[in-house]
């Protein structure tokens, strides 16, 4: 068989380092996707990805993402006057059905989800996604709440990705 079909009923549902539901679709040799899908009102963790650019396209709901390149050294910048001040050292920018994003590798962002409802998006990724490991907690522009704030994601060290091994 030269192409192949995952159906999405049958693809499990994982959670990414950033808290969102993830059900991956597809992968292949370039890329791979999948639908991630988010609570309403709902904060996720902020994230930078070592390798991988997403491209999203918005499925339904509404959210507002907070982004900024990361220094030289990989670390994110300070998300400016601390949580609920996005606008420092970075950007925002509002997503709702229809819409499509792209963040580069080396960026970190963050998702907060409005109250209307629940957030749905597919999402490509290139490379194709590599684990956990790939995703490193870096300080966002909102505050997550403290129950959200355990994952199996490490934290950013200087110099490079941690130890896939340690994980």
């Amino acid at each position: 068989m030269f192409c192949t079909v995952v159906r999405a009923a049958d693809a499990g549902v994982e959670q990414a380092p950033d808290g969102m539901d993830v059900r991956v679709l597809n992968r292949g040799q370039h890329g791979s996707m999948a639908t991630f899908a988010f609570p309403a009102s709902s904060v996720g963790r902020a994230v930078r990805h070592w390798s991988v650019t997403e491209l999203w396209y918005v499925l339904r709901g509404a959210a507002t993402v907070w982004s900024a390149p990361c220094t030289p050294d990989g670390r994110a910048p300070d998300a400016g006057g601390g949580a609920g001040d996005p606008s420092a050292d970075g950007q925002t920018v509002d997503l709702s059905a229809g819409d499509s994003l792209h963040i580069p590798a080396e960026t970190a962002f963050q998702l907060k989800v409005c109250d209307a409802g629940p957030f749905e998006a597919v999402a490509v990724t290139m490379p194709p996604w590599s684990g956990p490991h790939e995703a490193l907690l870096v300080d966002g522009a909102w505050p997550v709440p403290a129950e959200d704030r355990v994952v199996s994601a490490p934290t950013l060290r200087a110099g490079g990705p941690a130890d896939a091994d340690a994980l």
